[in-house]
């Protein structure tokens, strides 16, 4: 542990203000010492056994020739949660492993991690992993620009079946794909959608998020590229004649309702959903949304938040928001809040449909609690919030990651 500790700066509003009272922020760990990873782009996790998993995208092992950046390989790292000590995993190697990872981590019912690298493997596009009983192995490697290269994201719906997301196929084709599990020995690969060569219909490049309801559907954004303008919602709903069919729930227009959803999804329990869209909304610094299905099968786009005031935050860029127990939403800002590095946010449900909106915490920078936040919020039973800065903390003595050195994880307290 670091032993930053930082006061929550008083910025929440009347409502809220007993939520907020007495919190404290704590940079778990920073990134950037010898041998350490830097720069996590994801959120972390929270696993079973009493630690917290994440993972950075430079650092460790390699680089340069061995199907990785110059800057290294990466690693998979975590804090024990007891202690709040943190240790390297393992270092990627960029060769039969994979190499550098972006995406956060998931965790099935039975306490296995599943996560995917951007580059390294045997050719250079990525594989996908799993941690299970301490070690971390391969289930799939990326072979060649047919079943995808440079993966995006990982996730899991009720069975355990894997999905994924990866940015280039066959003419750079974007895709969606499965990985199911029919016995101990083997992975079976299958792309379920293909989007347009050159993403010119849309990245998916946040993780999907399946419905609790008997149809089987899944959902996940897609950012713009060529001609899909400011990115969309699409819907894969399974069917026994064609596999999946593909449909695009809503198309952002860039104007109040934002653009660019960077953010990944969270689902209800009837079926409504929730993300984050960086750019464009009312003050051009983004939003908050929801999509609720109609009897006839259409969907209800509401803003639930516009980001505009600066202190509030801007730039919702981030992972899957995430829900507590009592229903309230979290998720970062990339800039704005009272220092303008960034913040972490709630929005809580008044009941009547409106949601109001709070900043839990303001990032302060370098050399302290870090800059940028980014990826998914961990909320553990406890209420206490985790998640991860892109640069900043004691190695890094810039706030704008210009060192390629940095990075924090972070513990908000109740």
């Amino acid at each position: 542990m670091n032993g930053f500790l930082f006061a929550l700066p008083v910025c929440c509003t009347l409502l809220l203000s007993t939520l907020c009272a007495g919190q404290s922020e704590t940079v778990l760990h920073s990134f950037g010492a010898t041998g350490d990873g830097y720069e996590p782009m994801a959120g972390p996790t929270i696993a079973p056994d009493g630690y917290l998993y994440g993972t950075a995208f430079y650092g460790g092992q390699g680089g340069g020739a061995d199907n990785c950046t110059v800057l290294g390989c990466g690693i998979v790292y975590r804090v024990q949660l007891a202690t709040a000590v943190e240790s390297t995993f393992y270092e990627f190697s960029g060769t039969s492993d994979g190499g550098n990872p972006n995406a956060q981590l998931a965790l099935d019912t039975r306490g296995v991690l599943y996560g995917i690298t951007e580059l390294g493997g045997p050719n250079g596009y990525g594989a996908v992993f799993r941690i299970a009983n301490g070690a971390l192995s391969d289930i799939y490697q990326f072979m060649d620009q047919s079943d995808g290269a440079r993966g995006y994201s990982v996730s899991l719906d009720q069975r355990n079946v894997l999905y994924g997301t990866v940015g280039q196929g066959d003419d750079d084709t974007p895709h969606v794909f499965q990985l199911s599990h029919p016995n101990p020995a083997s992975w079976v690969y299958m792309s379920l959608y293909s989007f347009c060569p050159y993403g010119a219909c849309g990245l998916p490049e946040t993780p999907i998020v399946f419905s609790s309801g008997g149809d089987g559907a899944a959902y996940g954004t897609a950012l713009p590229s060529g001609g899909s303008s400011y990115g969309l919602v699409y819907q894969l709903l399974p069917t026994s004649v064609t596999g999946w069919t593909y449909s695009v729930i809503y198309a952002f227009y860039g104007q109040s309702d934002g653009g660019y959803p960077w953010a990944g999804l969270a689902i209800d329990a009837n079926g409504n959903l929730y993300g984050a869209a960086e750019f464009n909304g009312r003050y051009g610094y983004g939003t908050i949304y929801e999509l609720s299905p109609n009897a006839d099968g259409t969907w209800s786009f509401t803003v639930l938040y516009a980001f505009g005031s600066g202190s509030d935050g801007q730039y919702p860029y981030s992972g899957a928001l995430t829900f507590d127990s009592a229903g309230n939403l979290y998720g970062t800002t990339r800039r704005g809040g009272t220092y303008g590095y960034g913040t972490v946010y709630q929005l809580h449900p008044n009941g009547d449909g409106t949601w109001t909106e709070s900043v839990v915490y303001s990032f302060q920078g370098a050399p302290g609690d870090g800059s940028y936040p980014q990826g998914n919020v961990a909320v553990d039973s406890a209420g206490n919030l985790y998640g991860i800065t892109l640069c900043g903390g004691a190695y890094d003595p810039s706030s704008n990651c210009s060192n390629y050195v940095g990075g924090t994880v972070w513990e908000i307290s109740p």
